[in-house]
């Protein structure tokens, strides 16, 4: 009778070594991509809540012919819902002018975000 050897496919050290620090080079690269991303899609999302404060209040304003209107009026009478907030930035000192100008949020790390209207 023949005996039979059985063949094992282990990887040896320095491959598994080498697979590691693939590992760690691609994470190393994808991780600040993700939170950039991250970042940056937060921020367009508070620009477009920003926009659309700024279209519900130029309409109160129209509507109603007042010189100003807040964030706070808008969400009471139900023409917009209440602002999620991304980045601890805070809504309730906002006020649409007739006139024009700049809304502006800041988040907890210091940046501003800012929508003309």
């Amino acid at each position: 009778m023949k005996s039979t050897k059985k063949a094992y496919n282990f990887f040896s050290w320095t491959e598994t070594v080498l697979v590691l620090a693939i590992l760690v080079f691609v994470t190393a690269i994808l991780v600040p991509s993700a939170l950039y991303i991250r970042s940056s899609s937060r921020a367009k999302m508070i620009e477009a809540q920003l926009g659309a404060i700024s279209k519900a209040g130029r309409t109160f304003i129209l509507e109603n012919g007042v010189r100003r209107v807040s964030c706070q009026t808008l969400v009471r009478q139900n023409l917009i819902s209440e602002p999620t907030i991304f980045y601890g930035e805070d809504y309730k000192d906002l006020v649409i002018d007739s006139s024009g100008g700049k809304l502006s949020v800041k988040t907890k790390n210091g940046k501003t975000i800012s929508v003309n209207y």
